[in-house]
């Protein structure tokens, strides 16, 4: 009775970590940092199980540790396998007593234990109860560490311990690997929402509130002239033809051909967006209207040289550009917007293909 309560107060403790646990998810760490916190997390349960043991004889003690560490490994990584180990074999070792090397040993073939199931036979996919079912029982197997006692004590702590030991390991690892999974499907729901919120769908690039967002990141109230960046409206040639000649699936194509165009020939820090239809837009933070223009004009030729497959031979695309000077500290986004689009209107009606630059006026 007293070893299954031993047990039942290790679970309601690894219900707590799990808890815990998801918590950790959420944060901005990366995942080494992640799986190194979940170490000490684990590592810390563990210790605590082993503050309130049950004694089988003199040195010899029951608790949840390896429990606790084979899950911190199966869910957390080969980090946290690392980290969890070393604390709770350190102070089983401190502990000492006939079961001390048993015990440490225990400990890191529960860690061996669940990082083989982490990377062999966890599924890609949604983890269901079965599979949390088997990563319960691989751990259990850490018992076999009995028979580094005598024989006569080994079959006692067999008989005596392991069948509560098994549920006990099987019962954590379905909490823990349900209130994890759950967490973990929570944080993919809400990342995908926020990129649903933030990028097109069609071709994947920032949208017209995300390019707004990134604008307002630039505000600053330093003094006139500091900082300057280029915005660049672009907008593709005769689209509503394509539409009309080649089909609406022709006309996706090649929005999502030049939106790759794009990517391709802008640097890491621009903010490429698709504005709308066949409208997008470019921020290049610090940077001037020369360096910006070299980049656009490789923009407009790769365009014009790329040649979008139809069903009868396929057709090219070409871009019209308007680009502006953009000081934050002397004008609204939406004012440096509006002189990019009379560039582009310039573009257009000059003959197309081409780029049009409306210079920075501070009256505008």
């Amino acid at each position: 009775m007293n070893i299954a309560m031993s047990m039942l107060d290790s679970v309601g403790l690894m219900a707590l970590l799990s808890v815990i646990l998801g918590t950790l998810l959420r944060t901005g760490l990366s995942k080494f940092q992640k799986s190194v916190a979940a170490g000490f997390l684990f590592g810390g349960g563990a210790v605590l199980s082993m503050m309130s043991p049950i004694a089988i004889m003199p040195g010899i003690i029951v608790d949840g540790r390896s429990v606790m560490i084979g899950l911190g490994a199966a869910f957390g990584g080969i980090p946290a396998a690392i980290v969890s180990a070393a604390i709770a074999a350190s102070y089983r070792v401190y502990l000492g007593g006939l079961g001390a090397f048993p015990g440490a040993t225990g400990i890191i073939v529960a860690a061996i234990l669940g990082t083989i199931w982490s990377r062999y036979l966890r599924p890609k996919g949604r983890i269901k109860v079965y599979h949390l079912v088997v990563v319960g029982v691989i751990i259990s197997l850490q018992f076999a560490v009995a028979f580094l006692f005598p024989y006569e004590i080994a079959i006692k702590m067999i008989y005596d311990v392991y069948p509560i030991y098994f549920l006990a390991s099987v019962t954590s690892a379905v909490i823990l690997g349900t209130l994890i999974e759950r967490e973990r499907r929570l944080i993919s729901s809400g990342a995908s929402l926020k990129q649903a919120a933030e990028n097109d769908f069609l071709t994947g690039l920032a949208n017209r509130r995300s390019l707004q967002m990134a604008a307002s990141d630039t505000e600053n109230p330093a003094e006139s002239g500091s900082p300057r960046h280029t915005l660049v409206v672009l907008d593709l040639d005769h689209f509503k033809q394509i539409n009309d000649k080649w089909g609406h699936d022709a006309g996706d194509r090649a929005l999502v051909t030049f939106a790759d165009i794009m990517r391709q020939h802008s640097r890491a820090g621009d903010v490429v967006a698709r504005q709308g239809g066949e409208e997008f837009a470019i921020l290049m933070k610090n940077t001037s209207l020369p360096d910006a223009k070299n980049g656009m004009e490789r923009i407009l030729q790769a365009t014009r040289s790329t040649k979008i497959e139809g069903p009868a031979g396929g057709f090219h695309l070409t871009v019209s550009a308007g680009m502006v000077e953009y000081r934050p500290a002397e004008e609204s986004f939406s004012a440096a917007m509006s002189r990019a689009d009379v560039a582009l209107y310039n573009a257009k009606s000059a003959g197309r293909d081409q780029i049009k630059i409306a210079q920075y006026n501070k009256a505008a």
